[in-house]
């Protein structure tokens, strides 16, 4: 069995650190990815852009009262 040093210790944590990382990197871009497809079919959605149409008139009055005030 062979003997590290506190240098080779650190390289080698220093290597699995950089493995972890890399690994949770990758995780994160899919969850970013997967969340960017639900959002991009949820504004096609039938019933939030039926939401958006029902609600664009109040949002244009508040939007002109605030710009009042």
């Amino acid at each position: 069995m062979e003997r590290l040093d506190g240098k080779d210790l650190l390289i080698r944590e220093l290597k699995q650190d950089i493995s972890n990382l890399e690994t949770e990197n990758k995780q994160i871009r899919a969850e970013r990815d997967n969340l960017k497809y639900c959002l991009d079919e949820t504004r096609k959605s039938f019933s939030y852009r039926l939401g958006l149409t029902l609600t664009s008139i109040p949002r244009k009055i508040r939007k002109t009262k605030k710009s009042e005030e």
